[in-house]
């Protein structure tokens, strides 16, 4: 058996070139075979990915939008119900007023979605990097309103749409559900107010 390898080594023939472009084609075609059973796995994993990330971007901007709505004192104003915020057309204004201070939610002149605060300054909701091939865009509706107690919900759209090269457009859309805190005890001071 040595013996026989150590023939097959001595033999200084080589490859020939007939051989090599052989083995390529071979090579070849095992290669696309393989990336043709691996691609759509792939592209699934990294939509998955896409996915996973661009909800937990969405939760992080409802987590801020939520907290500023559990805390209004009055109802938001009816203009500003059912209009998109939407820095691709950099329109739309959402107001929040608190016991403190008022809230603002808009666009700026770069298309940042960004909270404003009751001295006027700007906070971008991201960074505006995140800004360069996402759209993000917001609107608030009411939900319900207890008769007895006049609380009203609402229910705070998001919508995520990304273009990119693989898949062109990429939306994502989640709502959520807010009951205020402290409208229901607005809402009664109110009354109390009223009855005197």
């Amino acid at each position: 058996m040595i013996y026989k390898l150590t023939k097959i080594l001595k033999n200084k023939k080589g490859l020939t070139l007939i051989e090599l472009v052989v083995g390529l084609i071979i090579f070849g075609i095992i290669s696309v075979a393989i990336s043709m059973v691996l691609a759509p796995t792939l592209f699934a994993y990294m939509r998955a990915s896409d996915f996973a990330e661009y909800n937990a971007l969405l939760d992080n901007v409802a987590n801020h939008i939520i907290s500023d709505i559990s805390q209004i004192t009055e109802q938001i104003n009816e203009d500003e119900m059912g209009v998109w915020i939407d820095n691709r057309d950099n329109n739309g204004t959402m107001t929040l007023q608190q016991s403190t201070q008022i809230v603002r939610y808009s666009v700026d002149n770069a298309g940042v979605l960004v909270k404003l605060n009751s001295l006027g300054d700007p906070h971008p909701v991201f960074s505006e990097d995140f800004y360069k091939n996402k759209n993000i865009s917001i609107k608030v509706d009411p939900s319900d309103t207890n008769a007895t107690t006049g609380d009203t919900a609402y229910i705070l759209t998001i919508r995520l749409t990304e273009n990119n090269a693989m898949s062109n457009l990429f939306q994502i859309e989640r709502e959520y559900a807010v009951r205020p805190l402290i409208i229901n005890n607005f809402n009664e001071i109110e009354d109390e107010e009223d009855d005197d």
